[in-house]
């Protein structure tokens, strides 16, 4: 079977050609950091020195990553080796509980986080949470795109204010969730990606 990191010529590209003038032009652009470098994946043997090479560049923008991580072993070697000033480690992908753990392994090494929030609301909220809960937070990521899974949940719509989200303090994650949403967004077997029917 093959592999798709490494017998793949456009990946192998993207690791042997790192896009470093893009990476001039955002610490130009005075970015406050930089999320994700699909000029520097994070997938791969040297993934984690490709992040350096770039860190090593933008000396004046925080390089952020660790979307997806589920949990403290698969970030350790990230951020024991300075690979990230912001994590991006989410509620959706490691759970409330590790999310925290992740994060809080992040400020003993001096790291902001920033969770990865977007998909819905229910995530939102989980990640406001922890938000609320760690020392080192810098923002909560919002997607801002419409998404009935986001607006559409709650009796109550989250709210946010000057840039602010209160955090409920009711029972549970403090939200409490629409009648019938079992019928509104019915179970749909297949990936989570897959293209809208026409």
């Amino acid at each position: 079977m093959a592999n798709f990191f490494t017998d793949n010529d456009d990946i192998k590209f993207l690791f042997e050609h790192m896009d470093l003038a893009r990476a001039a032009a955002i610490m130009e652009e005075n970015f406050r950091f930089a999320e994700e470098f699909d000029f520097a994946p994070q997938d791969g043997d040297d993934a984690i020195d490709n992040y350096l090479r770039v860190k090593g560049e933008l000396t004046t923008v925080k390089v952020s990553g660790g979307e997806g991580q589920p949990n403290r072993g698969a970030l350790a070697e990230w951020v024991d080796r300075g690979a990230y000033d912001i994590v991006q480690q989410g509620c959706d992908d490691a759970g409330v509980t590790e999310a925290w753990y992740m994060a809080r392994m992040a400020h003993e090494r001096g790291i902001l986080c920033c969770p990865h929030n977007w998909q819905g609301g229910m995530v939102t909220i989980a990640n406001a949470h922890l938000m609320a809960a760690i020392p080192n937070r810098l923002l909560l990521e919002s997607n801002m795109t419409a998404n009935p899974l986001k607006e559409g949940l709650f009796k109550e719509p989250l709210v946010v204010k000057d840039g602010h989200l209160d955090v409920p303090d009711k029972p549970g994650l403090g939200v409490e969730l629409c009648d019938d949403l079992e019928s509104e967004f019915p179970f749909l077997p297949g990936n989570w990606h897959r293209p809208d029917e026409d």
